[in-house]
């Protein structure tokens, strides 16, 4: 029966064995708070290919996800920064130019301009008021 005790030891072995294995979910944990930055990244590269191929609000709303996960990333902030800028400059260009066609009752050329504004930003109540305006002309034009 003394030798039973010795076999009962090699059993106290065998969960130093599975240590090891509670060592290697801790080597994972550094993995899953690593990927935060390279996420970060990849964000804002996918902002800036959006940016590049025109896509200004999907551009901004990739810069503005980078921001929630890092508020403090200068790189995300000035590009965010910069693409609200020009989509602002770009809803600017088209008004004018849409409101310079509705005055010279150029309604067709007005109205894809309002339809641009409204592409770039969907609540610009000026754009959607000349577009109801436009309407209503192009309505009363039709015989």
């Amino acid at each position: 029966t003394k030798t039973e005790p010795t076999k009962t030891e090699p059993t106290k072995t065998e969960p130093t064995k599975t240590e090891p294995t509670k060592t290697e979910p801790t080597k994972t944990e550094p993995t899953k708070t690593e990927p935060k930055k390279p996420d970060v990244e990849s964000i804002i590269k996918q902002g800036i290919a959006h940016r590049e191929a025109g896509r200004l609000r999907k551009a901004i709303t990739s810069f503005k996800q980078a921001l929630e996960i890092e508020p403090k990333n200068a790189k995300a902030a000035q590009y965010l920064q910069e693409t609200q800028q020009e989509l602002d400059a770009l809803v600017e260009e088209h008004l004018k130019q849409g409101i310079q066609y509705f005055t010279d009752d150029a309604l067709q050329e007005a109205m894809d301009e309002w339809d641009k504004v409204l592409e770039l930003d969907p609540s610009n109540q000026k754009a959607l008021d000349y577009k109801e305006r436009t309407q209503r002309k192009l309505d009363a034009l039709k015989p």
